[in-house]
């Protein structure tokens, strides 16, 4: 399971990462065997209440994942910007959920006169507005996912499953920013199907995976 945030500050970001991740997973692990998505979500709603008097003002996004690696079973829960996805054995990453980002939403974006595009600036700043977050003030509840792998077959027991916060799945892959040039978080975690073997790499504490 692991779980991704962000916020307005570095300092403040990796506290809060640090708070949201550890006691999401305690209170996960309390849980003793019933990781059914009701039951976390119902954990989550609780566990936002402990915000309000440590990170009123910040905002973030997390995700998730609860793989069976016996049946291939896949359930993601995310809110914000962070996203998984399935790399075939040729490396193309094929992704199974859309961001809570403005940009995802265009009649919500405004349009110039004429119903010309907007500037580039504008266009910016839709990229990286949440349209759905984690928050003191309210809680919002995750979409869920579900997906199945079927490690039976020899090109999907191949595959991978890739969790990438926005730096590294937008600027890194969308527009092919070099990962030693990115300014923002970029994380990301592959799990090999069929097994217990993952690759990460995080420049902040906000990936964890428990094996139940």
């Amino acid at each position: 399971m692991t779980r991704r945030v962000t916020s307005s500050t570095p300092g403040q970001k990796k506290r809060l990462a640090v708070f949201w991740a550890d006691s999401c997973l305690k209170r996960i692990l309390q849980l003793e065997g019933s990781y059914s998505d009701e039951a976390i979500i119902n954990m989550l709603s609780d566990q936002q209440k402990q915000l309000r008097s440590l990170y009123l003002h910040d905002i973030a996004s997390y995700g998730i994942l609860i793989l069976n690696l016996e049946t291939g079973d896949v359930q993601w829960l995310y809110t914000g910007d962070c996203r998984i996805g399935l790399v075939a054995y040729s490396g193309e990453v094929q992704w199974l959920n859309r961001p809570h980002r403005l940009n995802e939403f265009p009649l919500l974006i405004p349009q110039g006169q004429g119903g010309q595009d907007i500037n580039p600036s504008a266009r910016d700043i839709s990229e990286h507005t949440l349209t759905q977050c984690l928050n003191a003030r309210r809680f919002t509840r995750p979409d869920l996912v579900t997906s199945k792998i079927d490690i039976k077959d020899p090109e999907l027991a191949a595959a991978s499953i890739v969790i990438g916060t926005d730096g590294y799945w937008s600027e890194h892959l969308q527009d092919g920013v070099e990962m030693s040039k990115l300014v923002d978080d970029a994380s990301f975690l592959t799990i090999k199907c069929g097994g217990k073997a993952l690759t990460l790499q995080s420049d902040s504490p906000n990936l964890f995976v428990i094996y139940v």
